[in-house]
């Protein structure tokens, strides 16, 4: 409790900053309505890829399997694998909102449909570096400092990615031009 509390308040905040982040643009995302089937699918995959590696690099710190204080073998693995996790989720995920979005009613004109998808996925995947790299220092930070990541890291990169979800996805939105 003592280790979550304050992190738990501090996702509290982030999820409101988020929001108002949110409420700020929406003139913007009411325009596509496709957008709006993004956010809330950015946040979770990417949160659930951090939180993913933050309990096995927890797991790997307790067992004595990954160091906490070098950068070698089963650490890089893990990072590998939830990078690759990434690529994979949201290329798969982009495919899928842009086909069934038209079945469930979302018109998606045919020149912002590739706009649309390069958006989705690469705010997917700009995200999920940031996570994957947010998590190790979490959890290396956690460790060292004698707390235990499982309790550190998923309220940390969940809140990161309430906030930078939005964030990235508004700025590829601007960049791309929709």
């Amino acid at each position: 409790m003592k280790q979550s509390t304050p992190l738990l308040l501090m996702g509290v905040a982030g999820g409101i900053a988020g929001g108002q982040v949110l409420n700020t643009n929406k003139t913007v995302l009411i325009s596509v309505p496709v957008l709006l089937v993004m956010f809330p699918v950015i946040n979770a995959v990417c949160g659930n890829i951090g939180s993913i590696l933050g309990a096995r690099l927890s797991s790997g710190f307790h067992l004595g399997s990954i160091s906490a204080k070098s950068f070698g073998g089963e650490l890089q693995k893990n990072i590998s694998s939830a990078l690759l996790l990434g690529i994979i989720s949201y290329t798969f995920i982009t495919i899928f909102i842009l086909l069934i979005s038209p079945i469930i009613g979302i018109d998606i004109k045919s020149d912002i449909l590739l706009k649309t998808g390069y958006i989705m996925l690469a705010t997917g995947l700009i995200l999920t570096v940031i996570v994957i790299a947010v998590a190790v220092l979490a959890a290396r930070f956690s460790y060292i400092k004698g707390f235990d990541p499982d309790n550190t890291v998923t309220p940390i990169v969940t809140t990161l990615c309430d906030i930078l979800g939005i964030i990235i996805l508004i700025t590829m939105i601007g960049a791309v031009g929709i």
